[in-house]
This record gives C-alpha cells, sequence and structure tokens, in this order.
C-alpha cells in the first residue's frame, strides 16, 4: 500500500451531484457573443455558448441546439437574436414560431434590433450616441469610437468587464419601455 486510499465505488442508490449551474446559450452571431460570454468567469457558474455555424443563423436553428441541451433544474437556456434580417417579410413567420416554442419550453429569449452590438455599446454609452444607426455596421462604427476600435472576430476583454454589465442593463431596460413592436421592435433596443 502507498498510503493513499483507494476512491470507493458508487454504492446503489448514490447519486453523482454537479456543484455548479449551466446557462445554455443559443446565439445567430458567430462571433461576438461567443466571446463577450467567454469574459465571464464566476465560480459554480458556466456559460455554455453555441454560436451559429455554416450559415446557420435562423432562430429555429438556434432553438434546436438549445432543444439538444441536457439541463438540469437550475440551468438556464438562452436564445439571442438579431432582428437585423430575420424580421423580414419572408423570414418573421419561422422566426416567430421559434420564440413562441422557445418562450413555451422555458427559454429565456433576448433580443437586439439591429444586432448583439447593440448590447455591447450600452456597456460604454447611452442610447442617444446610436440615434441614427440603422444595421449591425454603423452600430459596431460608433461602438469602435468609444472603446478606441472594435473588431467582431476580436473582442477585447477589457472593454467588457463583468463591472459594466448593470450599467448596460440599466440603459438597456430604461430605453426598452418606450419601444413597442413585441419580438420585431419598432426601434434600436435591446431586450
Amino acid at each position: 500500500m502507498n498510503g493513499l486510499s483507494e476512491p470507493s465505488a458508487l454504492k446503489r442508490g448514490q447519486q453523482e451531484f454537479r456543484d455548479d449551474r449551466i446557462f445554455y446559450i443559443g446565439c445567430d452571431d458567430r462571433y461576438a457573443p461567443d466571446q463577450y460570454f467567454g469574459f465571464f468567469r464566476m465560480p459554480r457558474i458556466k456559460m455554455c455558448v453555441i454560436p451559429a455555424t455554416d450559415n446557420k443563423s435562423h432562430a429555429r436553428w438556434v432553438l434546436e441546439k438549445l432543444q439538444a441541451c441536457e439541463c438540469e433544474e437550475d440551468d438556464e437556456r438562452w436564445m439571442i437574436l438579431d432582428t437585423d434580417h430575420c424580421v423580414e417579410d419572408s423570414h418573421f413567420e419561422t422566426y416567430e414560431k421559434a420564440l413562441s416554442e422557445a418562450r413555451q419550453q422555458g427559454i429565456k429569449v433576448a433580443i437586439s434590433k439591429p444586432s448583439f452590438e447593440v448590447w455591447l455599446a450600452l456597456h460604454h454609452i447611452d442610447f442617444d450616441a446610436l440615434q441614427g444607426c440603422t444595421n449591425a455596421e454603423s452600430v459596431g462604427e460608433v461602438l469602435s469610437d468609444a472603446i478606441g476600435g472594435y473588431r467582431k472576430t476580436g473582442l477585447r476583454e477589457d472593454a467588457f468587464p463583468l463591472a459594466r454589465v448593470p450599467d448596460a442593463y440599466r440603459r438597456a431596460k430604461t430605453r426598452d419601455i418606450g419601444i413597442g413592436g413585441g419580438d420585431k421592435p419598432e426601434d434600436l433596443t435591446t431586450r
């Protein structure tokens, strides 16, 4: 014997418990959300981002990926979607059905118009600075000015610390109160 005890075998009726909570985040974006959520390292909380791949970025695909996740009671599933393409007439019905089905299954939905970059920008600026932005590119330009450079494929961790999330949330909530349209927001927002 080497003085080390052998691990005991599991006995009938014993269970293995996971001690952490997982947030499964399905998104229609390939780069920014995966990097952003990867910056948040918290004990007992894991972020499992499922980014879009192979040009599969519609709400139905995101929903199917989240449905395949094996969740425990305290885990959460989130759909993070942009509206820049999916609310056009030919796509809206499928988009709307996927969101309805997700909510029925307890999957939370976060929507940004036009894109996830709105959420990122709110870590640094108020909505007033985004007036006139109509697409992801124009929001990205304002964000770039605010943080001294922005590349969707190369987020800088120092630009999006966890400590700035409450400011972004407050700005988003304040703005969204006055924006109608439900899942098809009438104006620039993130909800």
